[in-house]
């Protein structure tokens, strides 16, 4: 059956491959992100027929206003700052605000929206140091994030968890590890690096 899915954050290499693998299903695709990718993108056959919906996850009012114009069944949550070392000490404030209070700017939308179903991009930057070696890694291990990236995303993750059910959504997060694939040389630039640490 196929489902109108929206995914913040679209423009970049996590949100084109999640389209490419949505359209493949036959799923109905909207990015959302601050800057579209590259228009000739829209001409490849993997990507045709996904739409491009110019949108800051900050701007709660025109969020929720559009969501509710466009009304997606699924919002795939990967909007996300992450920053190098360099940028984590200088825009500090402005990585988590992008990335715990768009979170909860995100959930608050597409409830509003009637969307039931978000799936929350997360990062295995949650575990730490632990979560660069995949062999020592597993799933059920503490979250010991010990940057600033990291510690975002497991608040962005635990307030989530306690307010989407709250407001009458089902929320699942996962927690990306490194990425890499043909998309990401197709990719606009994020706000602070690339690629994305996971």
């Amino acid at each position: 059956m196929s489902r109108h899915v929206l995914i913040t954050g679209g423009a970049g290499f996590v949100g084109l491959a999640l389209a490419e693998a949505l359209r493949a299903q036959g799923d109905r695709v909207t990015l959302l992100d601050l800057a579209p990718p590259d228009p000739a993108l829209f001409a490849r056959p993997e990507l045709a027929g996904t739409s491009y919906l110019p949108g800051d996850i900050l701007d709660a009012a025109r969020l929720q206003a559009e969501l509710q114009r466009i009304r997606p069944e699924v919002v795939i949550h990967a909007a996300a700052m992450t920053p190098n070392g360099e940028a984590a000490q200088s825009q500090a404030l402005r990585i988590a605000e992008v990335n715990v209070t768009g979170t909860l700017r995100v959930l608050a939308a597409s409830a509003a929206a009637g969307v039931r179903d978000l799936l929350l991009l997360s990062s295995i930057s949650v575990y730490g140091s632990l979560g660069s070696g995949a062999d020592q890694l597993r799933e059920d291990g503490p979250a010991r994030p010990d940057s600033l990236y990291g510690e975002t995303k497991l608040a962005a993750e635990v307030l989530a968890a306690r307010i989407a059910p709250t407001l009458g959504l089902r929320l699942a997060a996962l927690r990306l590890g490194p990425l890499f694939g043909p998309w990401e040389a197709c990719a606009r630039p994020g706000p602070i690096s690339r690629p994305m640490p996971g």
